[in-house]
């Protein structure tokens, strides 16, 4: 049944820079941070501790030009380190890393052109949930009407058909591995139009 334990405890660092590269029109950035989760728990009548560091960090890139063109490219990797005083067999250390990378570009009179990827990549879960896979989506449009506020897009999702759902669980008894089912590819049209009226300095 449910017990209340005292001694819970967390707190958290994170720290980030960004400079402007003026010469290549782009933003760079690095953070990195920590943090310490302290969670009460019984086992058998014995209370004990899962006590849990991670350690964060980052890179990332970005950029826009006057032709019209952006992009993003990040590299976030994360290390955890899990230890329970009562249940050794909970101990666990993981690094999972995400690399993702977007584009942008304003092809021609209205056509727009997206992409981004995204990769991740499992160490230290069980075997069956060390999969790595890479998330690629893709959108061309079109905008149209002198305002350029209607906008035709088709849209594909999950091109490699890889996307996969993995969830790693730390509690104070036991460390859970969980995959679900997802859609996968897929793909969609979508027709927008925004409603504006802004009206200039002055006008009533």
């Amino acid at each position: 049944m449910p017990v209340n334990l005292n001694g819970a405890a967390n707190a958290r660092f994170f720290a980030s820079y960004a400079t402007p590269i003026k010469k290549i029109e782009s933003n760079f950035s690095i953070n990195a941070g920590v943090s310490y989760i302290t969670a009460p728990g019984l086992s058998n009548n014995i209370e004990g501790f899962t006590n849990t560091w991670s350690y964060t960090s980052g890179i990332a890139l970005s950029g826009y030009t006057k032709s019209g063109f952006n992009y993003a490219i990040n590299y976030n990797p994360a290390y955890s380190v899990v230890k329970n005083t009562i249940v050794p067999l909970a101990d666990n250390n993981y690094l999972t890393q995400n690399i993702t990378s977007r584009v942008g570009w304003k092809i021609w009179k209205g056509m727009v052109f997206n992409t981004d990827l995204n990769y991740r990549i499992y160490s230290g879960l069980n075997t069956a949930y060390n999969q790595n896979y890479a998330l690629w989506n893709a959108s061309i449009g079109k905008k149209f009407f002198k305002k350029q506020n209607g906008e035709f897009r088709f849209y594909v999702y999950d091109i490699l058909n890889k996307q996969n759902s993995l969830s790693h669980t730390v509690t104070d008894l036991y460390v859970q591995d969980r995959q679900a089912n997802v859609l996968g590819r897929y793909y969609m049209v979508s027709l927008v139009y925004q409603l504006r009226n802004y009206k200039k300095a002055g006008e009533e």
